[in-house]
């Protein structure tokens, strides 16, 4: 179990996995909290654990207009912050998992992840800033083409949107990756440094994206079978510890699926950095 650990891809999805789970009770616990007083005399209480039902959903949009408005307002307060985090600790992780395959350090994995992410953090500030504009053209384009696919189907439509945030997300992710390869907290180097490895690898970068992407999904619509199958059951202890269980390889999966899109991304542009006599190692392939 330890040498699974020490790998540093599952090591990676573990710590995405943490902050995901650290930013997911941040922005639900107000309206739990306020739901779990309103409803503590009610049978409807135990439908918020593990996971809210559709029918407290439905409650709080007929009965408590209130709670929703705060809860917004709260979310995405409680968002923005949890974004800085997020983003400070992001740079540890790529670089957990771009870097050596023995991810043990004199200082241990914590100490190694917070000396990384320091390091990292101004630019992969500057990315995140980056990504705004790029993920409004993804959506605009993935509308619009959307519209057009939608014709053949909903399931069509659906899928060309999520290819076109897919695109948007693996660029991001060889511009995070490209400031790592060149030790260089710059966007706009990072851009300029990534444009030939894109440009002579880019049915490459597409057809590794999707493929790592549909495995990924191919496996958590199958954990998200069980977790369907496990709620249909009356809530319990084993129910709700099952379920609890379920929701967290759920995530996992797509963490993981994460990590191994940046590692591939992350050895596009080193198979590009030109070598000492000016050629790449693409060029001798």
């Amino acid at each position: 179990m330890m040498r699974i650990l020490k790998n540093r891809f599952v090591a990676a999805s573990l710590l995405f996995l943490l902050i995901d789970l650290v930013g997911a009770f941040a922005l639900l616990a107000p309206i739990l909290v306020m739901m779990r007083n309103k409803l503590d005399r009610s049978a409807l209480a135990l439908l918020l654990w593990p996971t809210i039902s559709f029918k407290v959903i439905a409650d709080i949009f007929i009965n408590e207009p209130q709670v929703l408005a705060m809860e917004v307002v709260s979310a995405l307060m409680i968002f923005v912050l949890f974004m800085l985090l997020k983003t400070f600790f992001a740079g540890g992780i790529y670089q957990i998992i771009v870097g050596s395959k023995d991810i043990r350090t004199e200082s241990g994995l914590f100490g190694t992840l917070l000396s990384r992410s320091a390091g990292l953090w101004p630019g992969f500030v500057k990315a995140a800033i980056f990504a705004i504009p790029i993920y409004l053209v993804a959506v605009f384009l993935g509308l619009t083409f959307a519209r057009l696919a939608a014709g053949l189907g909903t399931f069509t439509g659906i899928s060309v949107f999520l290819f076109f945030m897919l695109i948007a997300s693996t660029y991001l992710q060889l511009i995070r990756t490209g400031m790592i390869a060149a030790g260089d907290n710059s966007v706009v180097n990072a851009v300029r440094g990534s444009r030939t490895a894109i440009a002579r690898n880019a049915l490459r970068i597409l057809a590794g994206n999707v493929s790592v992407t549909l495995a990924g999904l191919i496996a958590a619509y199958f954990i998200w079978l069980l977790l369907t199958g496990v709620r249909k059951y009356d809530w319990s202890p084993l129910s709700a510890a099952s379920s609890i269980f379920l929701q967290q390889v759920f995530v996992l999966i797509i963490c993981f699926t994460q990590s191994l899109r940046i590692n591939f991304n992350y050895s596009i542009l080193k198979r590009g950095v030109n070598d000492a006599v000016g050629g790449t190692q693409l060029d001798r392939v």
